[in-house]
C-alpha cells in the first residue's frame, strides 16, 4: 500500500533538470495531514483539500501547533477547489491525487466516491508547466465499482485529450506516476507503410494471412499505405485478395519497375507527409510479429507509448538488453512495455551494424532531415541503400530508441538476404502458423 508520500520518493525526480523549477505541491485528500506536513518542509507552497470538516479542522490545527505556515488548507470538493488552485501553480507542481472515500471518517462529494477523472479534467484544462502527477492506491484501479474504468490507459487518455505531452509514466509503490514536459504537443497521425517488389513474393503472403496480431495493430493506426513496385496488375489483384489485405484497409501505391527502390521510398515518405501523417511505421513485407508477442494488451501498451511519448525514432526489433540499456535510459513505462533512449552508435557497438531496414516507427520529418540523406535516395537499389544508410549512421549517429522486448522481426523468407536460410525459415513459419 502506498500510504503517506515522503520526500525521499520524490527527490530523484525533482533533481532532474526538467523539474528543478517545481516549488508547489498540490494534494487532494488531506486526511490527517501526515503527507502534508512532511512534504511542506521541501516546497515553498503546499495546497491541500479536504471534504470532511473535522479532518480539515484537525489538520489545520496540527499545522498551527507545529508552526507550519506555508500550507493552504482548503475545505470542500476537490474538483471545485482545484479550479482555484491550478491557476496559482501554472509554472508546474507535484500533484498528489488521493481524494477518495475509503471508509471510516472519510467522505465524498456526493457525486463521485473517486473524483480522479474530474480532478484531472480541471487541472489539465489549464496551461500548466512541466509537472509530476502521482495517483495513489494503484492496487484499487479498476477493482471495485467506484474505481471502475480507472486504469493507466484511461488516465493517459486524459492527458492526450487535453493536449499535455507525457514524457514518461510508470507504476511504483502502489502509485501511478505521470510526468509532463513543456514541449509543443504534436497532433500525431501515424501511418504504416510496407512495400512489395516484383512477383516472387507469394510465400510471404501465404503466411501474412495468419499474422492476425499484425492486422490488429495496423488497424489501430491512422492509416495504412502499401506500395507495389514493379508488380504486374494480375499479381496485385491476387495479393489484394489474400486474408492479410482483407483484414486491413490499405491505400495501394503503384510504382513502375523501372523506378529505383530508394526513389519510390522517398515518394512514399513524401506522400504520407502530404496526407497529413506525422509519423511513419516502416515494415518490410516479410516482417512478422514476434511469436512470443501475441498478447494484444502489450500491443495496446505500445500504441499508448507511440501516442503519448515524444520520440524521433523507435526500433521495433532490437530489444534494450541487446544495446545494454540501463534504468537511467528509461523514458517511459506503459504496463509491461518500456521505452529506452538509445542511438545508432549503441547499435553499432553491440550489434555491429548502425542502421538498416529494421522495423521502426519515426517522425517523417526526422527521416527526411536526419536519417536519409539526398544521396541515399539516389542509391536506387536496396542493397546499395542499406550500405549507404549504415555508413551515414556510423559517421553521423542519431537517436534510435528501443523497447524492452522486440515486437516485429524480419523473417528473410525470400530475396537475396533470405536465400541461404530459406528452407529453415519456411519450416519455422509453417510450424507457427499452419
Amino acid at each position: 500500500m502506498g500510504g503517506s508520500l515522503t520526500y525521499d520518493e520524490l527527490i530523484e525526480y525533482l533533481e532532474m533538470k526538467e523539474y528543478k523549477h517545481i516549488k508547489n505541491f498540490v494534494e487532494t485528500g488531506t486526511y490527517k495531514a501526515d503527507t502534508t506536513l512532511m512534504i511542506s518542509k521541501h516546497f515553498e507552497n503546499v495546497y491541500t483539500t479536504e471534504i470532511v470538516p473535522t479532518l480539515y479542522n484537525q489538520s489545520k490545527e496540527r499545522a498551527q501547533q507545529e508552526g507550519v505556515e506555508n500550507i493552504t488548507f482548503l475545505l470542500g470538493d476537490s474538483v471545485e477547489l482545484l479550479k482555484e488552485i491550478t491557476p496559482r501553480v501554472a509554472q508546474g507542481a507535484v500533484f498528489f491525487l488521493d481524494a477518495h472515500q475509503s471508509g471510516g471518517d472519510t467522505s465524498n462529494n456526493g457525486k463521485n466516491h473517486v473524483p480522479l477523472f474530474q480532478e484531472l479534467d480541471v487541472i489539465l484544462s489549464n496551461k500548466v508547466g512541466p509537472s509530476i502527477y502521482i495517483i495513489n492506491d494503484l492496487r484499487l484501479f479498476d477493482k471495485f465499482w467506484d474505481w471502475a474504468g480507472i486504469t493507466p490507459v484511461t488516465i493517459l487518455a486524459k492527458f492526450a485529450k487535453h493536449g499535455h505531452n507525457v514524457s514518461k509514466s510508470f507504476e511504483k509503490n502502489d502509485r501511478y506516476y505521470v510526468f509532463t514536459e513543456d514541449k509543443e504537443v504534436v497532433n500525431k497521425k501515424i501511418c504504416c507503410f510496407s512495400q512489395t517488389h516484383g512477383s516472387g513474393r507469394d510465400v510471404v503472403f501465404r503466411f501474412k494471412a495468419y499474422d492476425k496480431v499484425d492486422n490488429y495493430f495496423r488497424n489501430k493506426l491512422d492509416g495504412n499505405l502499401y506500395g507495389f513496385h514493379g508488380v504486374p496488375e494480375e499479381k496485385r489483384k491476387e495479393i489484394n485478395e489474400t486474408g492479410f489485405f482483407k483484414d486491413t484497409t490499405f491505400e495501394n501505391i503503384i510504382y513502375d519497375k523501372d523506378e529505383g527502390y530508394t526513389l519510390t521510398f522517398e515518394k512514399s515518405l513524401k506522400k504520407a507527409k502530404e496526407q497529413g501523417f506525422t509519423h511513419f511505421m516502416f515494415l518490410q513485407d516479410d516482417v512478422f510479429t514476434v511469436k512470443t508477442m501475441q498478447d494484444k494488451k502489450k500491443w495496446d501498451d505500445l500504441f499508448l507509448i507511440l501516442q503519448n511519448t515524444d520520440f524521433n525514432l523507435i526500433n521495433l526489433e532490437s530489444p534494450a538488453d541487446w544495446l545494454k540499456c540501463t534504468d537511467t535510459d528509461l523514458m517511459v513505462t506503459q504496463g509491461d512495455v518500456k521505452l529506452y533512449k538509445s542511438s545508432t552508435s549503441a547499435n553499432q557497438k553491440h550489434i555491429k551494424w548502425s542502421f538498416g531496414d529494421y522495423p521502426y516507427v519515426a517522425k517523417i520529418d526526422y527521416l527526411l532531415d536526419t536519417v536519409y540523406t539526398p544521396s541515399y535516395f539516389k542509391c536506387m537499389t536496396l542493397s546499395n541503400a542499406e550500405f549507404h544508410v549504415n555508413e551515414h549512421a556510423k559517421k553521423h549517429p542519431f537517436e534510435m530508441c528501443v523497447l524492452n522486448t522486440p515486437f516485429y522481426q524480419r523473417e528473410g523468407l525470400c530475396g537475396t538476404s533470405g536465400r541461404e536460410h530459406f528452407s529453415r525459415h519456411i519450416e519455422e513459419m509453417t510450424k507457427r502458423f499452419e
